[in-house]
This record gives C-alpha cells, sequence and structure tokens, in this order.
C-alpha cells in the first residue's frame, strides 16, 4: 500500500523526523489519505532518482533532487475518465493561496515547524517549501492539502519543489538556481546522477575478483555501504543572492542567519569510528567544510554537539565530536578554523556540562578526581567513563600534533598557546590511562562497575546487559582502542611521558595475555542476561543470532575490536575474522544491525578496502585483508590527488618495470597492490612498503609479532603497499612481482585505466614479441605492420615519460588491434578449408566416437562388435550408426524408442 512521498530529514527511526511533508499524485477526489498499491522490487531506487508505477491508475511517479530542491515528474493516464488529476501537499501551514507564473501555471509557499519535542531547538525555526508547476491549470486547498489541479486531458505534468531553513525568499531563490524553468527534468536527472557518479568513483573498484554471484554480492554491499556513508551528516547551508556561504542556526538560542558552513543530523557515538576515518581518507576536500559547521554549531551554540537533529539532542553518552574534530586536525584535514578546533576541544575536555544536557561531559568533576565515575553517579557510567577517556586521548594528541606541526614549520601561528596548551595535552593523556586503569578488573580482566571506593559489585556477571554498559555488557566495552594503541603503537611514548609503557596489554600482563582474552571472546557462548534493560532488546538478539561469540557486530562499540588481533600480533587472526564478518554479516538486503548514519555501511567499505582506523584521533591506519583485486581511491586534497590501487596478477616485462624506477610521477600516487587475491583467500603472506621495506613477514617473527600499520602522512606522500596473498602466490619470483608493481606505481592513471580496461597489462608484450617472431619467419605485411604497431606498443610502455598520454594509448591500442587481427586469421584458417572436406572431417570425427561407444556397449552388454570402417567408407559408415543402438538388446524396451 501506498499514500504519500515524505520528504525526511530522519537520521534514524529511533530519533524522529524534523521539518517533514508530504506529496502525492491524485486521480478522482482529493482525499486526506489517498489509498496506491505498488510493488517496491520492481522501482527504481537511486541515489539520483525515485521511479515507480502506482495503481490502480497506473500512475508513474519520478523524483530526482538537487542539495535543496527536487524535481517531480508525474504520468497520469491518458484518459480523462477517471476523474480530476492533482499533486497534493500535506503537513504544511500555508502562507498563500497560491499564485499564477508568469508564463502559464501556478505556484505557492508553505513552512513547517514539524520538530520532534526531545530536541533544543530555537521557537522560530521553520522549514520553507516553495512548489511551483507550470502545467497547473489552477491551485486549490482542500481539507487541509494544498492541490495543484491540471486538465483531465493532461499526462505529463511536473512539479519543482524548493527549500530553504532561512526564507521563502531563499526557497525561491535555491529553486530557480538549482532547478531552473530552462531545463527538463532529464538535464535534472543526468546533473544528479553525475554528482552521485563523481563522488562514487572515488572509490572505484575495478576488477572484483573472479565474475559471478560473489563478485556482484560484494559490489552492491559495497557501493550500497559507501552510498549510506555519504548520506550523512546534512549540510544546512545555502547560497544567498550574493553569492555567500550562509545559514540558519538551530544551535544559537536565538536563530538568526549566520556566515559559513553548517552540518546536523549526527549520532558522533556511531559515526565517529568509521564515517569520519573513511571520509578523510577518500574525500578531505569534503571533510573540511564538514568539520567547519560542527565547529560553526560550536561558535553559535557554545558547544560541540553529542547528538544533533538539528540541533543539539540529548541522546547516547560521551562527547564524540571532540574526537571527530581531533582526528581531522592530527591527519591535517584542510579547510577548517585550527585554533577555532583547539578552543572547542578544550572547552569540551575542561569545562563541566550545563544542566540542561545535550553537550559537554556530564559528571565531568568526579571523572577527574576519582579517574572514573562511580555506580553511585548512575547506569552507563563504565561507558562513559571510557568514552571520556577516548575523547581526552584524541585531544590530547591533536594538541600535540598542532603544536608540533607549529614548530616544525616555524610559523608559530599558536606560540602564545605553546606552555598552556602542552600542559593540557599531558594532562589529558594522565586522565585517558587513568580511565582504564580505574575501570579495569584483574580478576575478570575485564572493565567493571565500581563504586566510590573502588569496590565492583559481587553480583556483577560479564555477560549482563545494560547497569554500567551502554548498549552490551563488559565485553563489548573492554578493549577501548585508544588504550591498546598506547600499549604498542610506535611513536606513542607521550602516552605517560616516561619509557613505561601503559594501557591495556600491561594490565592484562602482556600482549600475549590480552590476545588470549581477545580469544576468549570469540569462543564462549553468545548468551546474555537482560540486565537493567528489563527485556531483551534487539541488540541482544541480533548479537546471539550472529554466532561469534561476544562480538556483537550489530553494534558500533565492537567494530575495532578484530583488528586489535593485529596490533597484538596477529594479523592473520585479523584478516581471517574480518573476512567472516563481510561474509556473515552483510548481505544485498540485509546488515547485522542498525547502520546509524552510515556507520555500519563504512566500516564494510574500509574493510573491503583492507585499511582500518582502529583509533580515530590518531594517525594509524590498522592492515587487514582486501576484499576486491583492483580498487582505486581519489584522493583530492591540499595534498594532490591520492589513489588506492588494488590489483592482482599483473604481469608485465620485470625489465621495462626496472627502467621507470626514477618516474617523476611516483609522488603521484599510493598503490596497493594485492596479489592473488580472491575471495576465498584470506590471509597475506607478506607486507611490503615502496619495494624494499618489509612491513610483515610471516616467516620472520620479528615482524609478524608487531602491529601493522601505516601513519596517514606516508599515505599523503606516494608509496606503493603489496599483498602477498596465502597458498596462491610463489613468494620465490618476489623480484618479479615487485618490479611489476613499481611499473603500475609509475603510470598514469587514464594510462592504467585503459591498459586494465582493455586487458593490456597481461598480453601487450607478448603480442610484441609474438609479432617479432612471425615477421622473422616470413609473415604476411599486414602481419609485419601489426608486429610494429605491437612493438611501438610496448616500446611506449618502456617510455612513457617522453610521449602523451594519448599517444600511448593509441599506440597500445594498436598493440591489441594486432592480437585481434591474429585471432580473426586463426578463425579464418577452418573457412578456408572446402566445404566437402569439412563435411569428411565431420563425419570421420562422428564414426570415430560411434566406434569407442560401440566398443564401450560390447564390452558392457556382451554384444557381438559392430565394425564400422571410419577410414575407407565414412559415408557409408555413418549410414549404419543407428545400427549400432538398434542392435543393442536394451532393457526395458521404452529406451530403445527414446534412444
Amino acid at each position: 500500500m501506498f499514500t504519500w512521498l515524505r520528504c525526511t530529514h530522519q537520521p534514524s527511526p529511533w530519533i524522529g523526523d524534523w521539518g517533514n511533508f508530504l506529496f502525492t499524485p491524485v486521480v478522482g477526489d482529493a482525499v486526506r489519505d489517498p489509498v496506491h498499491f505498488w510493488q517496491p522490487r520492481s522501482a527504481v531506487l537511486k541515489p539520483y532518482l525515485f521511479d515507480a508505477v502506482i495503481a490502480p491508475y497506473n500512475i508513474r511517479m519520478e523524483l530526482t533532487p538537487t542539495d535543496h530542491a527536487a524535481f517531480f515528474r508525474v504520468t497520469f493516464p491518458a484518459s480523462a475518465d477517471y476523474g480530476a488529476k492533482r499533486v497534493c501537499f500535506s503537513d504544511l501551514q500555508w502562507d498563500n493561496n497560491g499564485e499564477s507564473l508568469q508564463g502559464g501555471g501556478y505556484s505557492f509557499d508553505a513552512h513547517t515547524n514539524n520538530v520532534h519535542s526531545e530536541r533544543f531547538v530555537v521557537s522560530a525555526f521553520s522549514f520553507r517549501v516553495r512548489a511551483e508547476s507550470p502545467d497547473a491549470a489552477q491551485v486549490e486547498r482542500v481539507q487541509d492539502m494544498m492541490c495543484f489541479k491540471f486538465r483531465r486531458e493532461a499526462t505529463v505534468v511536473t512539479v519543482r519543489i524548493g527549500t530553504s531553513l532561512i526564507s521563502a525568499h531563499q526557497a525561491e531563490l535555491n529553486l530557480q538556481r538549482e532547478i531552473p524553468k530552462d531545463k527538463s527534468f532529464d538535464t535534472i536527472l543526468a546533473e544528479s546522477k553525475d554528482v552521485w557518479h563523481q563522488m562514487m568513483s572515488r572509490v572505484n573498484v575495478l576488477d572484483a575478483g573472479e565474475v559471478g554471484d560473489m563478485a556482484e554480492k560484494h559490489l552492491t554491499i559495497f557501493y550500497t555501504g559507501l552510498y549510506r556513508a555519504l548520506t550523512f551528516p546534512r549540510r544546512l547551508d545555502e547560497i544567498d543572492a550574493q553569492g555567500n556561504v550562509v545559514h540558519y542556526s538551530p544551535y544559537d538560542p536565538h536563530g538568526g542567519v549566520h556566515p559559513g558552513y553548517l552540518v546536523t543530523d549526527n549520532g558522533f557515538w556511531d559515526t565517529f569510528r568509521t564515517v569520519y576515518p573513511l571520509l578523510s581518507l577518500a574525500y578531505p576536500d569534503h571533510l573540511g567544510p564538514i568539520i567547519q559547521g560542527w565547529l560553526n554549531a560550536f561558535k553559535e551554540g557554545g558547544w560541540l554537539p553529542s547528538w544533533a537533529s538539528p540541533g543539539y539532542r540529548n541522546c547516547m553518552v560521551g562527547t564524540f565530536a571532540d574526537v571527530v574534530v581531533a582526528d581531522a586536525l592530527v591527519k591535517n584535514v584542510p579547510g577548517f578554523d585550527r585554533r577555532m578546533a583547539i578552543q572547542a576541544l578544550i572547552r569540551d575536555a575542561f569545562e563541566g556540562a550545563p544542566r540542561y544536557g545535550g553537550v559537554g561531559k556530564e559528571g565531568l568533576n568526579e571523572y577527574i578526581n576519582l579517574g572514573y565515575l562511580p555506580t553511585e553517579n548512575g547506569g552507563e557510567v563504565v561507558s562513559r567513563t571510557l568514552d571520556y577517556g577516548f575523547a581526552d586521548y584524541s585531544t590530547a594528541v591533536a594538541i600535540q600534533h598542532v603544536l608540533d606541526m607549529d614548530r616544525s614549520a616555524n610559523t608559530h601561528e599558536f606560540r602564545g598557546e605553546y606552555e598552556d596548551w602542552s600542559g593540557k595535552a599531558q594532562q589529558l593523556m594522565e586522565r585517558a590511562l587513568r580511565a582504564v586503569e580505574r575501570s579495569y578488573d584483574a580478576g575478570m580482566g575485564l572493565m567493571v562497575p565500581k563504586d566510590r571506593h573502588g569496590r565492583r559489585s559481587g553480583r556483577f556477571s560479564p555477560v549482563e546487559w545494560g547497569n554500567g554498559f551502554t548498549e552490551g555488557n563488559s565485553w563489548h566495552h573492554s578493549f577501548p582502542a585508544y588504550a591498546v594503541s598506547c600499549s604498542l603503537e610506535e611513536g606513542l611514548g607521550q602516552c605517560d611521558g616516561n619509557s613505561n609503557r601503559r594501557g591495556l596489554a600491561s594490565l592484562h600482563g602482556g600482549s600475549a595475555a590480552l590476545l588470549h582474552k581477545l580469544e576468549e571472546m570469540l569462543k564462549i557462548p553468545s548468551n546474555f542476561q537482560v540486565g537493567s534493560y528489563g527485556q531483551e532488546i534487539h541488540e541482544m538478539t541480533e548479537m546471539r543470532a550472529f554466532a561469534m561469540g561476544q562480538y556483537g557486530h550489530n553494534n558500533q562499540p565492537v567494530h575495532h575490536i578484530l583488528y586489535l588481533f593485529n596490533l597484538v600480533g596477529d594479523i592473520a587472526a585479523t584478516q581471517e575474522h574480518v573476512r567472516e564478518v563481510l561474509d556473515r554479516g552483510y548481505g544485498v538486503d540485509f546488515y547485522a544491525g542498525d547502520e546509524d548514519n552510515g556507520e555500519m555501511g563504512s566500516w564494510y567499505v574500509l574493510s573491503a578496502l583492507g585499511m582500518f582506523v582502529v583509533t580515530p584521533g590518531s594517525d594509524k591506519y590498522v592492515v587487514g585483508s582486501p576484499l576486491f583485486r583492483h580498487v582505486r581511491i581519489a584522493r583530492r586534497s591540499s595534498h594532490g590527488l591520492f589513489n588506492l590501487f588494488a590489483l592482482t596478477n599483473a604481469r608485465l616485462d620485470p625489465a621495462i618495470a626496472a627502467s621507470t624506477k626514477t618516474s617523476s610521477s611516483t609522488d603521484e600516487w599510493l598503490d596497493i597492490i594485492a596479489l592473488g587475491n580472491d575471495h576465498r583467500v584470506r590471509t597475506s603472506q607478506r607486507i611490503r612498503w615502496n619495494q624494499d621495506t618489509v612491513v610483515m613477514d610471516r616467516s620472520n617473527s620479528a615482524t609478524y609479532q608487531q602491529g601493522v600499520v601505516l601513519h596517514d602522512a606516508q599515505l599523503q606522500s606516494h608509496g606503493l603497499l603489496q599483498f602477498f596473498m596465502t597458498d596462491t602466490v610463489d613468494t620465490t619470483n618476489e623480484p618479479k612481482a615487485v618490479a611489476e608493481a613499481t611499473l603500475l606505481h609509475s603510470l598514469p592513471t587514464e594510462t592504467i585505466e585503459s591498459m586494465h580496461s582493455q586487458r593490456y597489462l597481461t598480453d601487450v608484450v607478448a603480442a610484441s614479441a609474438s609479432a617479432s617472431v612471425k615477421k622473422g619467419a616470413g609473415g604476411s605485411t599486414s602481419e609485419g605492420n601489426a608486429a610494429a604497431a605491437a612493438a611501438a606498443g610496448a616500446h611506449a610502455v618502456h617510455n612513457h615519460h617522453g610521449t602523451s598520454n594519448q599517444e600511448l594509448i593509441k599506440r597500445l591500442r594498436a598493440a591489441e588491434i594486432y592480437e585481434k587481427e591474429q585471432e580473426a586469421l586463426a578463425h579464418s584458417s577452418w573457412s578456408l578449408v572446402s566445404p566437402i572436406v569439412q563435411i569428411y572431417m565431420l563425419m570421420f570425427v562422428a564414426c570415430l566416437l560411434a566406434c569407442i561407444a560401440s566398443e564401450i556397449l560390447r564390452t558392457l552388454l556382451k554384444q557381438d562388435r559392430l565394425v564400422i570402417d571410419c577410414i575407407k567408407d565414412p559415408v557409408g559408415a555413418s549410414q549404419r550408426i543407428p545400427q549400432l543402438f538398434r542392435n543393442v538388446n536394451w532393457r526395458p524396451k521404452h529406451i530403445n524408442h527414446t534412444v
């Protein structure tokens, strides 16, 4: 059943909607709740297009969006016998009763104040709507609806819808700018599709592996996840009549229009883990304005939000917006005010939360004094403690990074804050480590809730949900990523300011003991106790159904844990377990749990790429297991173009590869090459960085027992990362593979795309050599020309630096033409044989097969031998073939007739 289309801003079903309204086509009487019917699986549902047909009147609806507007096209039945034809709007307050448009048609203006009651918004908040239809014969009020009414003989009609948070005039301006009257629906659709294509193709899977259902499944899930990752947060800024970026602020208690970017609709408790790390990796140029949008919320409302929709929202624990901002600082994301960022982080870290909630750290003073939040402070105290510790760690690293960058660049932008900020960073790092140490229970080997005297309850159960934990139990919250980073990752000596490492590994008695505890989490039963929740909630049900011990991929707190195996020295376990989750936790029509603003999809995308950010707020990427053979990420930022390039089984001449080592283009690319990769291969034998440095080698405990990580600074410069996948790659031929990868690393993008799409990588050199041999053996003139072209193609690969890309591609295509000519020549050889000879040959083969069958049947059924002379008399022998089967005494008899 289908009633209305809904313009929604709902970031989550648990959060509710705001600024929403309804519209739909109607045939016959205009009623408040029209009844239509449709089949969702037959509809086209794309980021840039909604296209569906609804019954009973077979009305086709098409809608394509822009940033602040939408184009709606309706195809009504041609017959005028069904009654009036309308497009009606509802759940709005009308600013006028409709106006005629110059040149024909009608428009109306409206607004809505629909905002969920739990949100903190100013009273003047309003979402403005402007609708126009050049095809409308009139506009009318029907009950509480406003309808465009069309002529009865009308078939295809259009409605243009513009919106704004600023004013009715701005809504009209947005509409005219984004969907001008002289552009058709198809033109806007093409533009919208192109915008999404540009965004999605920045993470371009060029080779998903073996063609088949598995590759199709992986691609569908991958790009669905990427689309979801790009859906939130929502941009609220608009372009005014003077071309300035402005916004209406729901964070400002007084409202009003402010300059610059603004964003909303985000739950940081979820998204800080994977969405923002993915944006920093692949879309840093888009992330910069988003970070500035959150900083403008701080500027206008006094705080970074913990949940935003559309203004401050009191939901979930922790203050992970500070982790998001810190992560952008550490990764040098361009496009936002760094000083304002540090100011926002410091306020969140050192000022107590206001009484109205929704911002700041609740119970901050007690957290500072005790090092943790005691059970006397209420529920979720362990989760809140560790979340505060995470924010403290990330803020400390970010402050120190900004100061170090300022000193090394000799800009002295923050010279006046050196001493103060350095002192604050040291305090925050100490607070972060105390949060882990004070929450840990050595007897349980887990984090537990404690009272003010440091005592845990005697009734504590590790599988009991709630009480001290948010949406989980002790297993889910006992392995905070930042504490493992402090224990193990190189270059984090500032965790405690001296040579004695602190963190989770030391609490467990070493890396081996921590590894054992992680393994235990995956092996114990998936049982649970409802605890303070009082009833079984869907997160409990989903965790048990996932059947991976206490690891519940259905919810966010555990999403980093499988990568901790890598950090404590077992990368193979990380690779195996991550691949298992990719296989079992995601499908083309399901996820293991709630999506939550793109977080679940982002986890899949990052894990499929083989690079995961375990600790947002640090500059480390933990290595996993690439799912695809060939992926390319185009990363546009102040660092230039960034490419993640995963490719399998490249087979080029090493001599050619060796000649490109001095290529000046290597500073433009980051290549990841996964040799021997397919969906059955999960672990890597060796990982090599920049040709010479072995990052990990399973045969060498010195490298295998360390966490395998890459630094963001490496990814922003040039480099080559190679995976040698277990059991499928001949590592004795590793020098050749390294040389081949070096060649690929040196080639410009358009050349590699052309070579890859037309299968040049494997065959162009072989074609050149083959052509030269044939020419030397007396090949035809056309063969000689083709050989020269093929040789020129191979030569172009060898000396591509002095050749334009267009010329190089032309020569490579000439090589491909030669290969196709050879295939055609081989195929045409059969056509040169006379038809009589062809028939004779076919009959001979048929007779030969019949003789073989005769011998088999005689042996099995004790029949006399039937001799068919296929050589002397092929025609007669062919005529006698049926006798072979008639002479066989088949039982039962009906088989004889079948034969």
